[in-house]
């Protein structure tokens, strides 16, 4: 998500299968071989929104008006520009076929060569204000927009949205391992839901808005706020001791990584 103005703020996180994690922040491109125990920076030092690890060599990176690739664990990177005029990318996903770009203002931007070109994917769509994307086990492509849930089954060539889900304004999601979504709303609901098609079940609320949710295995963490918690998946929710978070991702299902206002990566180890 977007920074909330500090200019050292962790905007997003990335890892990759052999341990590498890669960090958007405002004051750039970070990259971290030893766990984050330290940081080296990669690319230009331009203010990173968004990051995504494709494999251990690919990584996809928003910075403002372009999405910039490197194809070398980060060792070089190539910008490819956006439509003008520049927005604001919230969430890049990556399919056999193309890059998908959910933008703030645009909806959702799609490439099918690399990044060379983009165009608006948008059929179906009832708000262009797209706040994350994910794809579940099944392959369908899931879109978090301020006017409900959308999901596409064409490799996000066209939208069609939940009715279930038509009054929410759902800022973020994430697919669990066993197919079903996990949805935080601005008003602080967290929904899980085993078969999105069949309906939501409230999980939690809480009096901020979710903005990040990270699933895995049984595990799922959610940003309320600037505030952690961390579900089993079977005693609830537990608050963490830190309430300057601005992003979460797991590295494994024993350890959390959770980015701060203050450029600050800590590596949580759980039981």
């Amino acid at each position: 998500m977007p920074s909330d103005g500090h200019s050292r703020t962790v905007n997003a996180l990335a890892t990759t299968a052999d341990g590498i994690i890669y960090c958007a922040a405002q004051s750039g491109l970070k990259r971290s071989v030893d766990l984050g125990r330290s940081w080296r920076n990669v690319g230009e030092a331009a203010p990173a929104t968004v990051i995504c690890a494709l494999d251990a060599a690919c990584i996809l990176a928003a910075t403002v008006g372009a999405v910039q690739i490197s194809e070398d664990a980060g060792a070089s990177w190539q910008a490819r520009a956006l439509p003008s005029p520049s927005t604001i990318v919230s969430s890049l996903l990556a399919t056999s076929e193309s890059i998908l770009a959910a933008t703030l203002e645009d909806g959702v931007l799609r490439s099918d060569d690399g990044g060379m070109s983009w165009r608006g994917w948008n059929f179906g769509l009832l708000s262009w204000r797209v706040n994350a994307l994910c794809r579940d086990s099944a392959g369908i492509i899931w879109a978090a927009t301020e006017s409900g849930l959308f999901r596409s089954e064409t490799d996000g060539r066209s939208w069609q949205d939940q009715a279930d889900f038509a009054q929410a304004s759902i800022l973020s999601l994430d697919a669990t391992a066993e197919g079903g979504l996990c949805l935080g709303t601005t008003e602080g609901a967290l929904q899980i839901c085993g078969n999105p098609r069949a309906g939501k079940t409230l999980a939690r609320q809480w009096q901020v808005p979710i903005n990040a949710i990270c699933a895995i295995g049984e595990r799922i963490a959610v940003l309320h706020g600037q505030t952690v918690s961390v579900s089993d998946g079977e005693s609830g929710f537990e608050a963490l001791s830190y309430t300057d978070a601005t992003s979460i991702k797991w590295l494994d299902e024993a350890r959390l990584l959770i980015g701060t206002k203050y450029g600050l990566v800590h590596r949580i180890d759980l039981p």
